[in-house]
């Protein structure tokens, strides 16, 4: 196998990609850890410097950062998600109430699950040259 079948677009990684969870909704997804992700780890837990190096930030802390890094730098947009008043816009706000919903944790693992896998980069790659042949 070539090793350029191997690379990921490293554009999409940071800028997303549309996924479809099914027929009706579509999420836009950036890459797990990419560095967008990663800076805003950094910047969000420097107030807890002391208690990283000390082993000592609460569960619910660094869940709550890695929640508010992945609403602001992995879901990115979507589409097709509404309640009982019509569409539900993608705010930081509507992104923190999925991510946080209980009930929606399935939802939330799928989001995870999607931008931790490296071939949606890769197919959006294929995409990219099968788009600049035409």
């Amino acid at each position: 196998m070539k090793l350029s079948k191997l690379k990921t677009n490293s554009d999409s990684e940071r800028n997303g990609v549309w996924v479809n969870y099914n027929h009706e909704v579509s999420f836009l997804l950036a890459r797990m850890h990419n560095p967008n992700y990663n800076k805003k780890v950094e910047m969000l837990s420097t107030p807890y410097k002391h208690q990283i190096r000390t082993n000592s930030v609460s569960d619910e802390v660094w869940l709550e950062l890695s929640r508010k890094a992945f609403a602001e730098t992995i879901l990115l947009d979507w589409k097709g998600i509404e309640d009982d008043d019509g569409p539900i816009k993608s705010t930081l706000e509507n992104k923190m109430a999925i991510l946080e919903d209980e009930e929606l944790h399935d939802l939330v693992e799928w989001l995870h699950n999607q931008a931790s896998n490296s071939e949606i980069y890769r197919e959006q790659e294929k995409d990219i040259e099968h788009a600049k042949k035409s």
